[in-house]
């Protein structure tokens, strides 16, 4: 072979080359506007959002179809041709609720007369017995739930202040139902505040700072609840409304958004509550923390 005959047949190749690979980017395309056309011509108001009368006549006609068409459409593309009754086919495992050995009521069904010749059967003996067992959804009962946040936990703080000599005095703001305020008012008595207790049932928005204003720590007890672990309570606002100490409950919430700008003691803890209102009181230090920490916080949330 000449070398020009050999340069000739390299360059034929190339050139085949190149229109082979054209020609596949070429079906690639034509495939794909296939099946995109075929996706198109597929669509009906059964798949897609497009109106029944844009329907193709083939595809009105399927949809005029009675169920028993379309279930004798099905059934002849079976490829057996076993007639198949409804419900569990002959050989299947079955699956059912089975009978418990240790059902939650026994209701006795007793036969008193017999039903061919009418003798009483009180006093017969038992030959044989039935079982049957129905499962079924109890009755739905109806609950009520009342939460109840956690002052009484302060008045118990505040009465071991009172007997260590602190001359502690406790102001309620706000209510509560009837049945709680009578269990407070007796927790109040026990731990021997009567004389220290007192109550405003209700407050202007308007007015509550300047009544917060005059008390020297603004306590926040409550009992920890899973909604409550990330919630921060309405009180802890208000209080922060006045340049007064606060202790709170100690949840994820307070820690993350107040940090130390807050007094933060263990939910339930009347000691660490005590100790905390009483250190509020007394170190002005304290309170001077927290007021530089919260007009940082104030300034954030303006």
């Amino acid at each position: 072979m000449s070398e020009t005959t050999r340069e000739q047949l390299e360059a034929e190749l190339v050139a085949l080359r190149s229109q082979n690979a054209a020609q596949a980017g070429e079906i690639e395309r034509l495939t794909r506007m296939i099946t995109e056309l075929e996706q198109r011509l597929d669509k009906g108001s059964k798949n897609s959002s497009v109106p029944p009368s844009a329907d193709s006549p083939k595809k009105r006609a399927e949809a005029t179809k009675t169920r028993a068409d379309r279930r004798a459409k099905v059934k002849a593309k079976r490829k057996d041709d076993v007639e198949r009754r409804r419900g569990k086919q002959p050989g299947t495992p079955g699956a059912n609720l089975a009978m418990r050995p240790d059902p939650d009521e026994i209701v006795n069904h007793l036969p008193t007369n017999c039903g061919s010749c009418g003798d009483d059967l009180a006093d017969a003996p038992v030959e044989d017995t039935e079982y049957r067992q129905v499962f079924d959804i109890p009755k739905p009962v109806l609950g009520c739930v009342e939460h109840r946040a956690g002052v009484d936990i302060l008045v118990g703080a505040l009465g071991a202040l009172r007997r260590e000599g602190v001359p502690v005095s406790l102001l309620v703001i706000g209510d509560g139902t009837p049945r709680y305020m009578r269990e407070f008012e007796k927790i109040v008595e026990r731990y021997g505040l009567r004389q220290n207790y007192f109550q405003i049932r209700e407050v202007r928005n308007d007015e509550l700072p300047l009544l917060l204003s005059q008390c020297d720590v603004c306590v926040a007890p409550f009992r920890l609840r899973d909604t409550s672990m990330m919630a921060f309570q309405n009180k802890v606002l208000e209080y922060l409304t006045v340049d007064v100490p606060i202790v709170a409950t100690r949840s994820e919430a307070l820690e993350w958004a107040l940090g130390d700008a807050v007094c933060l003691v263990d939910p339930e803890n009347e000691k660490a509550l005590a100790s905390a209102v009483w250190d509020a009181i007394k170190d002005s230090t304290m309170s001077r923390h927290q007021m530089k920490r919260r007009n940082a916080i104030r300034q954030s949330l303006e």
